[in-house]
């Protein structure tokens, strides 16, 4: 199953942080499309539920997949991990406001500072708003991770990102 690991998820996976706001339609499209993946691997006809093809394979359904590679990016963007550009577009509660480093709330620090309030619903659908507000409804314990394969343990069976 190591195969359909390297050949068929990366094609689903390329950039969707930045396209994951699709709409429903393009959204179910690309999941009947995993779905037929999972069924020519297995050898499965359409008689089986797709949600147990996807488990026997171990796979995430796109949508809890891009949420998943979502809250990657951001732990990387937080932990200055990926280009400054990119680490600007999220910044932490306690290094706009400096009232809040003297604040002991740890709570506090790994929350991003929401710069700009969407008025639009196109807005909403945008890469820095969707990422901000995926982290922010993390748990703590999950934020604070001391490392990345930490971080992506404790996604798993976090609720907040399904």
């Amino acid at each position: 199953m190591k195969t359909s690991n390297g050949l068929i998820q990366p094609v689903f996976d390329y950039c969707d942080a930045v396209w994951g706001n699709l709409n429903k339609g393009l959204a179910s499209k690309l999941q009947k499309l995993q779905n037929r993946a999972a069924r020519v691997i297995t050898f499965q006809g359409y008689d089986t539920r797709s949600e147990d093809l996807l488990e026997f394979l171990n796979w995430d359904n796109l949508a809890l997949r891009r949420n998943k590679r979502l809250c990657l990016l951001m732990y990387d963007a937080i932990h200055r991990k990926v280009p400054q550009y990119l680490s600007d577009l999220f910044p932490l509660s306690c290094e706009s406001n400096p009232y809040k480093k003297l604040s002991r709330l740890r709570e506090n620090s790994l929350k991003i500072e929401m710069t700009h309030i969407p008025r639009t619903e196109s807005f909403k659908g945008s890469f820095s708003y969707r990422g901000a507000k995926l982290w922010n409804s993390l748990p703590l314990n999950v934020k604070s991770a001391k490392s990345k394969t930490i971080f992506k343990t404790d996604l798993t069976d976090c609720q907040a990102v399904a």
